[in-house]
């Protein structure tokens, strides 16, 4: 990830230990970014996940996946939340649900 793209990122998500404990969450709200993460993996649609978490907006999910789908080589925003999940898991991360 370039710097540029940590700095994107930074204005995407926030991480507060006084809030969900740390959790990273769309910024500006308590929607954590596993949540998406989770829905996608058991079939759910960024559709879905937007009509359940009304304080995200369709443009956070996009630029979060566009940060990352050049370096996953991912066609899709899908597709690229699906790689961090698995990468996630490959080094020993909890994915929850």
């Amino acid at each position: 990830m370039t710097a540029e793209q940590r700095v994107q990122l930074e204005k995407l998500v926030w991480v507060d230990l006084d809030r969900m404990s740390g959790t990273p969450c769309f910024w500006g709200t308590r929607v954590p970014v596993q949540l998406l993460l989770d829905q996608l993996r058991h079939g759910g649609t960024i559709d879905e996940f937007l009509e359940g978490c009304p304080t995200v907006t369709r443009d956070q999910v996009r630029e979060i996946a566009a940060i990352k789908m050049a370096d996953l080589n991912a066609n899709d925003a899908e597709a690229a939340a699906r790689m961090i999940e698995g990468t996630a898991r490959s080094m020993g991360i909890e994915v929850v649900g």
